[in-house]
């Protein structure tokens, strides 16, 4: 009988992805009445997102409030002064999953990514890198007073292994 030879040469290499947690730039008060990107997605690859959190570094004051969201920009080009078109302000953290006056480490709790991952359906979870309309995750900062205060958002993606 002959032998069919079906040993993987790559055993020791990965083929499926890897998660990896993606930190943001430092944002903060100074920061507030703006949309700030924290990621852009410009390649066609697709993505998976998970366990968003919030860190507050050092605290803000009893008005401010932090989302965290989806939205797009025309393209990967766009920087400070560029527009965001809003898919969803509050899709990944919502202001009430996050106190603002405390440092420390806030997860979502009831934003749509978290229903989705409770009931099983998949847009909010996945990413479609795009070159127009690069989709991007972006925060909002509200803070009439800024007095202080600086935040990070945390997430583990995932980049999924596609033909082409």
């Amino acid at each position: 009988m002959a032998i069919t030879d079906k040993r993987r040469n790559d055993e020791r290499v990965p083929v499926n992805s890897e998660s990896f947690f993606f930190t943001s730039a430092v944002f903060g008060c100074n920061d507030a009445g703006g949309e700030i990107v924290l990621a852009s997605f410009p390649k066609g690859l697709y993505q998976i997102m998970g366990a968003p959190i919030v860190e507050i570094l050092e605290p803000f004051d009893a008005a401010a409030a932090i989302d965290v969201g989806r939205g797009t920009i025309a393209n990967d080009n766009i920087t400070t002064g560029g527009a965001i078109a809003v898919v969803d302000q509050d899709e990944y953290v919502k202001t009430a999953d996050v106190t603002v006056q405390t440092a420390g480490a806030y997860m979502a709790a009831t934003s749509d990514l978290v229903t989705a991952f409770g009931s099983g359906t998949g847009a909010e979870m996945l990413i479609r890198g795009a070159a127009a309309n690069v989709p991007i995750i972006y925060a909002v900062v509200t803070d009439a007073v800024k007095s202080g205060g600086k935040a990070r958002v945390h997430m583990v993606l995932m980049k999924v292994p596609t033909a082409g």
